[in-house]
């Protein structure tokens, strides 16, 4: 299914409208993302022992 011409016309308007709401939840976030770099987060849920 990685060729759109595979697709049927119902499964190209499916991703279309999945893609156009998945940019809207991006384009509708309050604030930018955390300038953290991700490999150095440790979410809060995790109890990461300290060297």
């Amino acid at each position: 299914m990685s060729r759109p011409e595979q697709l049927t016309e119902d499964q190209q308007k499916r991703i279309k409208a999945t893609l156009a709401r998945i940019r809207g939840g991006l384009a509708a976030m309050p604030q930018p993302p955390s300038a953290e770099p991700a490999h150095v987060f440790h979410p809060e849920s995790f109890n990461v022992p300290k060297p």
